[in-house]
C-alpha cells in the first residue's frame, strides 16, 4: 500500500522529511494499517496533488470493497457519495 501512495522509497524517514502530501499519505497508510471496521478521516486530500487524491481514492476505495466503513470530513462534497450537512454542530 505505500507503493500505491507513492510514499515506499521513503517510508523510513521522519515526518519533518516528508513534503505535507507525503507526510498526509503516510498518516492515511498509518491509519489503515490499524485495522477496525471503521475509518474516520479528515479533510484526507487537503495538500494532495490531482495524483495524490486519486492515490487516496484508490486506497479508499479498496478498504470499501474490503468492508470497511469510511466517514470523511470534508469541506468539498462534490464527488462522495452520501452526503450528510451538519449546522451549528
Amino acid at each position: 500500500m505505500a507503493q500505491l501512495l507513492d510514499i515506499g522509497d521513503r517510508i523510513d524517514r521522519l515526518p519533518v522529511a516528508l513534503s505535507g502530501g507525503e507526510a498526509q499519505r503516510a498518516e492515511l497508510l498509518r491509519t489503515v494499517s490499524g485495522g477496525g471496521g471503521l475509518l474516520l478521516l479528515d479533510e484526507p486530500f487537503s495538500a494532495q496533488n490531482q495524483d495524490g487524491c486519486q492515490r487516496i481514492e484508490t486506497v479508499l476505495d479498496q478498504e470499501c470493497q474490503a468492508g470497511r466503513s469510511i466517514l470523511l470530513a470534508l469541506h468539498q462534497v462534490d464527488s462522495e457519495r452520501e452526503t450528510v450537512a451538519l449546522e451549528e454542530g
